[in-house]
Parts: C-alpha cells; structure tokens; sequence
C-alpha cells in the first residue's frame, strides 16, 4: 500500500484541516510543521478523488512528484 507523508508548515484553519482529514493521518506538529500521511483507504471512504486530493495540496503549497501522482493513480 502507497504512503506519503507531508507537512504544512503555514497555521491552517478548521476548515482546510477537516478536509484533509478526509484522505489523510493527522501525525502531530513539530518544528517542521504539521504532518499528515495520506490514507487511500480514508479517501475511498470519504469519495475523495485523486483530483480533489492534488487540489488541497496545491492550495496548502504542498507539491506531489510525478511519481507519488502515478502511485496514487494505482
């Protein structure tokens, strides 16, 4: 199973952590900022598209490689 953590290094609101929540782990806060592991699982439950997850990332500054897109795309 795919798995790819991230940080979001800017304060979010209730509202962008929620949606993360949706397809993603909250893993704690540390100097680095925010951690979040991607749940495919957590995201089919939740009928978030792959399309839906690149989009509040990008909108969070956080960037997907082409090959961590391909792996989501599996």
């Amino acid at each position: 199973m795919y798995s790819r953590t991230f940080y979001i290094k800017q304060w979010i609101d209730e509202e962008d952590f929620k949606r993360l929540l949706l397809f993603s782990r909250y893993l704690g806060r540390d100097t680095n900022g925010s951690q979040f592991m991607i749940d495919l699982e957590r995201a089919k439950r939740n009928r978030i598209k792959l399309d839906d997850i690149v989009e509040t990332l990008e909108s969070l500054n956080v960037k997907l490689s082409q090959e961590d897109l391909n792996k989501l795309k599996d």
